[in-house]
């Protein structure tokens, strides 16, 4: 199922600031990573799987499943755009080639330094923060709309708010994951 995409090359494109000649296949690698492992953590697995496969059937347009197309459009994808370019960011600014990790350059651009390029992610890094909680806290208040969202999920989802994901400083949540 991880073939389903739930953000288009498109809409990343159209959406975000990023430059429209990124390479493809970087690109669909990372919403891949994105969804992956970033998403799924923080809605379920359930419920994951269940908007994963509404998309791949073509029912998430459908009258009963208006909930999940909420969700999708105002809540996943957004969140999807930011993680999306967090996850991008390393590996266009670095290559693995058989003469080892290399940064590209050109003689008239000039690559940022590590430092510059930290402050960058991490400035992407709290917007996908700010949504992530955006997701959370709108299936808290709606979790009975996903009959995915059994009381493991919401606990998770609590527990996950409570100490943000990226946030080095512990708020009083429990540890890990």
């Amino acid at each position: 199922m991880t073939d389903i995409l739930l953000i288009s090359e498109d809409y990343f494109k159209t959406n975000s600031s990023i430059d429209s000649n990124i390479y493809g296949k970087y690109l669909m690698s990372s919403i891949r990573e994105a969804q992956d492992l970033c998403l799924q953590t923080i809605i379920g697995t359930n419920l994951y799987n269940t908007i994963l496969s509404m998309v791949e059937n073509s029912t998430i347009t459908d009258s009963e499943n208006k909930a999940y197309k909420t969700l999708l459009d105002d809540f996943i994808q957004p969140y999807l755009l930011y993680a999306t370019i967090v996850n991008l960011m390393p590996i266009i600014s670095t290559k693995i080639a058989n003469i080892g990790t290399i940064i590209t350059n050109d003689e008239h651009v000039v690559s940022l330094n590590k430092n510059e390029r930290d402050n960058l992610i991490n400035y992407y890094q709290y917007i996908t923060d700010f949504y992530a909680r955006q997701m959370q806290n709108y299936l808290l208040k709606n979790y009975s709309l996903y009959k995915e969202l059994c009381t493991n999920d919401i606990d998770k989802i609590k527990h996950n708010l409570t100490s943000s994901a990226s946030c080095s400083l512990w708020l009083g949540g429990r540890r890990g994951r």
